[in-house]
């Protein structure tokens, strides 16, 4: 799996913006992006398999198997991100299938017999093959037609699947460098209370970002809209404040919530000797909020066609991580890293916010007048109710 995230090119993310962005030639998208994906599944394997004796030497066989599955793994996802841009609900049934049919394969197999990693594969890829015919079935129900292969899309997905990968790549890389890092700067006993507390208080990261994957092929749609100039531009910033507002509000709520029941629930679960982590998760809080709506952003840059504005944000954000990182754990350990992530997610928040307001050309001032505006006239009734409560308001 890890393979397809990184050797996919953007592909599927591709697929999903142009089906949003022109849904008459979507059958083209998907069976171009097909082709491309197991293309790109099959170097994937090849290369894996003749790999596998130099990588592991106890499991092969399972190994070897599991890149036999990337050109299926590859070439499944067209339908899957394809659905994301024709059909939200369609496309949330097709991605909770994929793990359920997992766990459910996975009990069947150890009431059967002894679980071993090559049963494991084996039950992965089983659900992945579901999960695609799946897809295909219900794609085909949104986007008739049978498509066909053309020059001209490939193109057009290679060109912005491979900007979408310049952003993926540092966001994977960030997202684990504080853990890997820790690895060899601190002991082992603090990288496991660290990543005790940064596991528990990211568990709200995926509901926040989903803000984001809903509006991205909406605002792919609406680019390319025949709407008038106006109704457009207020459809994009009407979808973009929602996701943005949601996602943030959401990641805060979340944040603050698992905050609060962190000093119990963590003991209770985990022991006494993991309450120092409490701290920890809470230095961590007010990056995590972030991060969430961080992600969002990606997507609505990513609807808007500007996979370019999102890998620098996270080339800064990688870049800022690593510097803080290396700065402080020496003199403050794992607390250290926790306040690093913590300032970089909240350097990137700034960077995103502001390149999502420059494309959509609105200045940050303004942004900052109308939330005063807003916070004066929701506190007026208030402080005037305040000020003829205690008889100051009233005239002598």
């Amino acid at each position: 799996m890890t393979a397809a995230t990184i050797c996919e090119g953007g592909i599927t993310a591709a697929i999903c913006y142009f089906v949003a962005k022109n849904p008459s030639q979507g059958r083209d998208v998907v069976k171009t992006g097909a082709l491309i994906l197991f293309v790109s599944g099959l170097a994937v394997g090849v290369a894996g398999i003749l790999a596998a004796p130099w990588i592991t030497t106890e499991a092969v066989d399972a190994f070897r198997m599991a890149f036999i599955a990337q050109p299926l793994i590859f070439a499944g996802a067209c339908w899957v991100f394809a659905l994301q841009a024709t059909s939200i609900s369609a496309w949330n049934l097709v991605r909770v299938m994929q793990p359920a049919a997992y766990c459910i394969l996975i009990f069947l197999v150890v009431l059967g017999t002894t679980l071993t990693v090559t049963w494991a594969v084996w039950c992965l890829t089983a659900s992945i093959a579901l999960q695609a015919l799946l897809a295909a079935i219900l794609g085909g129900r949104t986007l008739p037609g049978r498509g066909r292969v053309r020059r001209d899309v490939g193109v057009e997905l290679a060109r912005y699947g491979s900007a979408t990968t310049l952003s993926s790549i540092p966001l994977a890389l960030a997202s684990r460098l504080d853990v890997l890092l820790l690895a060899v700067l601190v002991e082992p006993a603090q990288l496991g209370r660290y990543t005790v507390a940064n596991s528990i208080i990211i568990v709200g990261i995926p509901l926040c970002s989903a803000f984001g994957l809903v509006a991205m092929p909406r605002l792919a749609a609406y680019r390319s809209s025949e709407a008038t100039e106006v109704s457009r531009r207020s459809s994009i910033l009407r979808i973009t404040f929602a996701a943005v507002s949601a996602s943030l509000l959401s990641g805060t709520l979340i944040v603050i919530a698992v905050s609060a029941a962190a000093p119990f629930f963590l003991v209770a679960l985990l022991g006494e000797q993991f309450r120092g982590g409490v701290d920890l998760l809470w230095i961590m809080a007010g990056g995590v909020a972030l991060i969430g709506c961080n992600r969002t952003m990606h997507e609505i840059l990513r609807g808007l066609g500007e996979n370019i504005a999102v890998a620098r944000c996270e080339l800064i954000d990688l870049v800022a991580k690593f510097a803080l990182v290396v700065a402080l754990t020496p003199t403050m350990g794992i607390y250290g890293a926790a306040i690093a992530s913590s300032v970089a997610s909240g350097i990137t928040f700034i960077l995103l916010l502001r390149s999502v307001l420059g494309v959509l050309d609105i200045p940050l001032n303004t942004v900052l007048m109308r939330s005063r505006q807003l916070i004066s006239m929701r506190r007026g009734p208030f402080m005037r109710k305040a000020a003829t409560s205690t008889g100051r308001g009233s005239a002598v």
